[in-house]
């Protein structure tokens, strides 16, 4: 299953500490998406070494 969401405390916060969610590594693996991906974003989508997000859309928020 999938669905949309926000990096940060939403996914870790919530899913990920309810353990409703799988780890995602070996996608970044496989794809080399860790190449690719924003350094920044990768521990907004992880916890304990486990990425838990396959993000489709990268954008800010709330700037004025």
């Amino acid at each position: 299953d999938s669905w949309q969401g926000h990096a940060g405390w939403e996914l870790i916060g919530t899913y990920v500490a309810a353990n409703q969610l799988e780890p995602l590594n070996f996608l970044y693996e496989q794809n080399g998406w860790l190449d690719v991906m924003p350094a920044t974003l990768i521990p907004q989508i992880s916890k304990d070494g486990n990425i838990y997000s396959v993000p489709v859309n990268i954008h800010r928020a709330n700037v004025l």
